[in-house]
């Protein structure tokens, strides 16, 4: 690009399609008409497009969405008044039934939003070691509007003989691609990013400011929605979430989720009526809450610079959504089998974390409140017992049930080319044992010998 680019030389436009196949069967159903009929087989094409102009110290940002998806397999259920039994049955005494052939729904919405950032700064006096704190503020509001385009793709369903007694399904329930959401929408959307740093004296920086920038928090805010066209509840709850990092060590993570509605005595939440009107100095009341810290320690790379530079030459070479989504992928199937992922060039590694998990839900009609608390602290770490033997250890603790978590050994052997790895989960109601022959290429990784022994304790 030389020069100021044009208006439409912002605008972006992109392709995406998903193909899925997906199918469960028994052994002695392979390669028959009862595992083609159990094949279910989807594709979602997604087309963005987005645009981008800037408006002084605010930036406008239209953009168009268009979704569409293809299914195989189209499900009919109707409801079975001889089948269903009043005393027992919830949502009973229906028949499914499929049809085959090609189908489509589709999805489309249009947004504008709107952003800038807002900055303030309080400076400290000259004889303190802190310089100043700055705040960062990043205001957003969107509009939005969905059109119901995926009306036909659901329908209705009676599940009892009560007038009330009728849900709504969709005909690709279950699909391996998803459904789209059905009904118009109109949103205003909002949203509040901050970050805060503090910049304080530094004795180790030459330069000839000598000061050194500290992140406070990475990131604090909340977000929310308002349905113009809903017929209640307009209002959606909030999201609050904050994120630091101390010492440049320890990753720290908070979210939660804020009902705006007040509840009647049965549980039941109330429409247009809101917490702040109770006089209470709140946006609502908590019904989820998570908070999440973790660490890593290890030894020295040996090989770190040529590791890099590897890293650095794939990014290179590759499509970085394409790399981004093929290392999501690599990091489940570490999780899944860490034996035959160590890496034998770092001696030692430490991985700790802890999460925390609350909620709050109150039961309608009961007036009942059922509070969750989950708490879990879990650690990870190998070690090298030679330069080609490697140790390692996958577990944690469960606070509240006083228990030992899921838990992973593991001893990695470096056969030059090859790998060996043997794992062991020693105990809980699963429990294995597999010793595992890979080549070490990533292109090879399917070449693998396998021999397991699963046992399960009920």
């Amino acid at each position: 690009m030389v020069g100021t680019p044009k208006w439409y030389q912002k605008i972006g436009v992109s392709y995406s399609t998903v193909l899925r196949n997906s199918v469960s069967f028994k052994d002695t159903m392979f390669l028959k008409k009862e595992m083609f009929d159990r094949l279910q087989t989807g594709m979602q094409h997604t087309i963005p497009v987005s645009f981008s102009i800037p408006i002084g110290s605010f930036t406008l940002s239209p953009g168009i969405n268009y979704s569409e998806y293809w299914y195989t397999r189209k499900m009919f259920r109707t409801w079975n008044p001889r089948k269903f039994n009043p005393a027992t049955d919830t949502l009973g005494g229906i028949d499914t039934t499929y049809q085959t052939g090609y189908f489509a729904a589709r999805q489309a919405s249009a947004s504008v939003s709107l952003s800038t950032a807002l900055y303030g700064m309080y400076v400290f006096k000259k004889t303190s070691k802190i310089k100043a704190i700055r705040h960062v503020m990043r205001p957003t509001i969107a509009l939005s509007y969905q059109p119901d385009l995926a009306r036909h793709s659901y329908a209705n369903l009676r599940y009892g003989f009560g007038p009330d007694d009728i849900t709504r399904y969709s005909y690709f329930e279950g699909s391996v691609i998803g459904v789209p959401s059905e009904g118009k929408a109109g949103l205003i959307s909002f949203g509040l990013d901050n970050n805060l740093e503090m910049k304080v004296a530094s004795k180790n920086d030459t330069s000839a400011a000598k000061e050194k920038k500290i992140k406070l928090l990475d990131g604090f805010g909340i977000n929310g929605s308002y349905n113009l066209m809903a017929d209640s509840f307009k209002l959606s709850t909030f999201a609050i979430y904050a994120r630091t990092n101390l010492f440049e060590k320890v990753n720290i993570s908070a979210s939660g989720t804020l009902d705006p509605y007040q509840v009647d005595s049965r549980g039941h939440r109330l429409d247009n009526q809101y917490v702040w009107q109770q006089g209470k100095l709140s946006l609502g009341r908590l019904t989820n809450a998570n908070i999440t810290m973790s660490t890593s320690f290890q030894s020295g790379d040996k090989k770190s610079k040529e590791k890099e530079q590897q890293q650095q030459d794939m990014l290179n070479q590759q499509n970085m959504d394409a790399q981004q989504e093929a290392q999501a992928r690599q990091l489940q199937m570490i999780r899944n089998n860490p034996g035959e992922y160590v890496d034998f060039d770092i001696p030692w590694r430490l991985d700790l974390s802890y999460s925390l998990t609350y909620s709050k839900t109150i039961i309608p009609d009961s007036g009942g409140v059922v509070t969750n608390l989950n708490q879990y602290v879990n650690f990870n770490g190998d070690f090298s017992l030679t330069p080609k033997w490697k140790i390692g250890l996958n577990s944690g603790y469960d606070f509240v049930n006083h228990e030992i978590a899921y838990t992973n050994m593991y001893i990695s052997r470096d056969l030059h080319c090859w790998q060996m790895s043997i794992n062991l989960i020693p105990f809980g109601t699963y429990r294995q044992f597999s010793i595992t022959i890979s080549p070490k290429s990533g292109l090879l990784r399917d070449l693998r010998i396998n021999r397991t022994r699963q046992f399960y304790d009920f």
